[in-house]
């Protein structure tokens, strides 16, 4: 995920495959295009890491910038992917039927911290 991260959130399509298609053998990799397919919710504070242990096993004091995790939370199958760390911000990517699921788990875990929806 994090290669694949770097390049698909800086490249267009087009320009994904010609990189890659410079810098592997067409024998070495497969692309599937699972965007239609994925939730993704992006959260933001300085208390990111502090929601998002309430409902994942995960010991997210070790997650740094730029690196992502496989995990569940509250029983739902997610990535986290770290975008920054100061302040903390993350995307968490789930199936799409899990999505509404997620956001309110997301949302219940965030009240004590203030949340407020934009």
């Amino acid at each position: 995920m994090e290669w694949t991260k770097k390049l698909a959130f800086g490249l267009k399509k087009k320009d994904l495959l010609t990189n890659i298609l410079q810098n592997f053998k067409e024998t070495d990799f497969a692309i599937t295009d699972l965007s239609h397919s994925k939730a993704i919710i992006e959260i933001e504070g300085q208390e990111v890491k502090e929601v998002l242990k309430k409902g994942c096993p995960f010991n997210f004091n070790i997650l740094e910038k730029n690196k992502s995790i496989n995990s569940t939370y509250n029983g739902i199958a997610f990535t986290v992917d770290m975008i920054d760390d100061n302040p903390d911000k993350v995307r968490l990517f789930a199936l799409r039927s899990f999505g509404e699921s997620l956001y309110h788990s997301i949302t219940d875990a965030s009240l004590e911290f203030g949340y407020k929806s934009l």
